[in-house]
């Protein structure tokens, strides 16, 4: 059995040289830097998006809150008329 163990641990030393070799620490470091970087990147054009979302709801409800006092002084005078419908 020696010649067999012998082998299989040439063998063994091998891959896992070849496995070494291929997976370079180097390498797999600047990649995820790399997906960070974009990761970053979409996560700031989201932040953006967020902000004008936001900015755009408060002028939104800002404009409603402007006609309220209009649309009231309306239902007040559809009720008034016998038009509760309208209301």
């Amino acid at each position: 059995m020696g010649i067999v163990n012998r082998i299989a641990t040439l063998f063994q030393a091998k891959v896992l040289h070849i496995v070494d070799r291929a997976e370079d620490p180097r390498e797999t470091l600047d990649y995820a830097a790399e997906r960070q970087r974009e990761m970053l990147g979409r996560v700031r054009r989201a932040l953006v998006e967020v902000t004008a979302s936001r900015h755009q709801l408060t002028a939104q409800a800002q404009r409603l809150d402007e006609r309220l006092p209009q649309l009231d002084d309306q239902a007040r005078r559809a009720v008034a008329s016998g038009r509760a419908d309208l209301a």
